[in-house]
């Protein structure tokens, strides 16, 4: 399945024809932690009804198993529209598995605070390393 973003959503490929599966969205960051080893996800943004862009870190445990509805449900919550049709939210997780693997990667912390020579709070960070914090 072949996919598309434009300003007004993402769309897919579907017998010669883009549909539309929901608004902007994009995936901005592989994340994982600090050991490279536990903790796999993305950093997403997107745009609410009202155009507001917001980001979430989405952990690969819960994007592929059975309780990816919680992220359907947050996304959904926080103004993000995804079409109404059953393959919708199918979709919009492969959209989501295909551009993790593409994106640059940062590390995802738990806690607000110092982490090696960055200090991280949940809206910015600041210091020096390798990799951005999130």
């Amino acid at each position: 399945m072949e996919f598309r973003l434009t300003d007004d959503g993402l769309e897919c490929l579907d017998r010669d024809r883009w549909l539309r599966v929901g608004s902007w969205i994009r995936v901005s960051a592989r994340t994982r932690d600090a050991s490279y080893q536990r903790g796999f996800g993305a950093l997403i943004q997107w745009r609410n009804l009202d155009g507001v862009v917001q980001q979430e870190v989405i952990f690969n445990r819960v994007l592929y198993g059975e309780q990816s509805r919680q992220i359907r449900e947050k996304l959904v919550d926080a103004g993000y529209w995804l079409e109404p049709y059953p393959q919708s939210w199918p979709r919009l997780q492969l959209y989501l598995i295909r551009e993790m693997v593409k994106a640059p990667t940062g590390i995802c912390v738990e806690r607000t605070g110092w982490h090696e020579r960055v200090f991280v709070t949940p809206d910015w960070s600041v210091g020096s390393a390798g990799e951005p914090y999130f």
